[in-house]
């Protein structure tokens, strides 16, 4: 007996354009650290010091995820980079319909969690 594919639900490209626009925002950040350090002022020395320091692993974190294959544990990465949004006021009208949707079973199964 064969098991017929799961097909890929929406949510997973809305995730994937989330996660592509967390990227470019981390990356603005990478990129404009330059520009603090040379401004010649201590406190924004110290601010383009954080932008690099924080922006490059945030970077990875949100980017990685675009080009891995649909494993359980891909799943729960993306479900903390949603509930991570979720700590920013600004990001709450896009992560809350995301992580609605991102729960569901389909979406679980798509993934290859066991759903009971």
């Amino acid at each position: 007996m064969t098991v017929a594919p799961v097909k890929r639900p929406g949510v997973v490209l809305w995730a994937k354009v989330y996660m592509g626009a967390l990227s470019l925002m981390y990356l603005i950040l990478i990129l404009l650290s330059p520009l603090m350090f040379l401004s010649g002022e201590e406190e924004a020395f110290v601010t383009g010091l954080v932008f690099l320091v924080l922006g490059i692993p945030c970077l990875v974190i949100s980017f990685v995820p675009l080009f891995l294959p649909p494993k359980p544990w891909v799943w729960v990465w993306i479900l903390v980079l949603i509930a991570i949004g979720m700590t920013s006021m600004c990001c709450l009208p896009v992560t809350i319909p995301l992580l609605i949707f991102w729960i569901k079973p389909d979406v679980r199964r798509y993934y290859g969690n066991v759903v009971t």
